[in-house]
């Protein structure tokens, strides 16, 4: 198990082709869903293989993940009207 690409990130909104990684503009928003993977992964007991291969996904700042939790860094958008 592992992944030897960086991650990539896409405004679905604005290319739903996908064609035009907007990761690196985005640095906090990757950092914020790594931090949610690996969140997941330790809530839900993944093995320690699967723990290991996502704390080395290549492309983050020196290969490591973001400090923090997830919603330190991004929070889903709010329905018109939310408070």
């Amino acid at each position: 198990m592992g992944c030897d690409r960086a991650p990539e990130l896409y405004s679905l909104s604005d290319d739903p082709a996908q064609e035009h990684d907007v990761g690196a503009e985005n640095p906090g928003v990757v950092a914020g869903l790594h931090a949610g993977l690996m969140e997941l992964l330790e809530r839900e007991g993944a093995p320690e293989e699967s723990m290991a291969a996502a704390r080395k996904l290549p492309g983050l700042k020196g290969g490591q993940p973001g400090a923090g939790r997830a919603a330190d860094y991004w929070a889903p958008p709010r329905a018109p009207g939310d408070v």
